[in-house]
C-alpha cells in the first residue's frame, strides 16, 4: 500500500489520551450530575411545577443515558487503538523475525 505509514506509538499515545479524555468527561458529566441533583426540586408543588419537574425528571434521565453512552463508546474507542498499535507492533516482530531467518538461510 501507499500513502500512509501506521505508527503505532502515535496511535497507542492517541488511544491513551482518548481514554484520558473520556475520565475526565465522566468526572464532568458526575459533577453536573451531583449539581442538578443537590438543586433539589426549586420549581414548586402546583400544576406547572409538577408539569416542569416531569419533564425536567425525563430529560436529565434522556440525557444521562447519552453521556454515559458517549462515554463508553469513548472509552472503547481508546482501548481499540491501543490494543491495534499492540497488534501493528505484535505483527511486525514477527515480519521482522520471518525475514531475519529468511536472510539466515540464504546466507545474507
Amino acid at each position: 500500500m501507499t500513502g500512509f505509514r501506521i505508527q503505532p506509538d502515535a496511535l497507542r499515545a492517541d488511544g491513551q489520551a482518548l481514554q484520558e479524555a473520556a475520565g475526565q468527561f465522566g468526572t464532568a458529566v458526575r459533577q453536573a450530575v451531583s449539581g442538578i441533583t443537590a438543586a433539589g426540586q426549586p420549581w414548586g408543588n402546583d400544576d406547572i411545577g409538577m408539569i416542569i419537574g416531569e419533564t425536567h425528571d425525563v430529560v436529565a434521565q434522556a440525557l444521562f443515558d447519552f453521556f454515559s453512552d458517549a462515554l463508553d463508546t469513548l472509552r472503547a474507542d481508546g482501548a481499540d487503538l491501543v490494543r491495534m498499535a499492540d497488534r501493528y507492533d505484535a505483527v511486525e516482530h514477527a515480519e521482522q523475525q520471518r525475514f531475519d531467518r529468511l536472510g539466515e538461510q540464504f546466507g545474507f
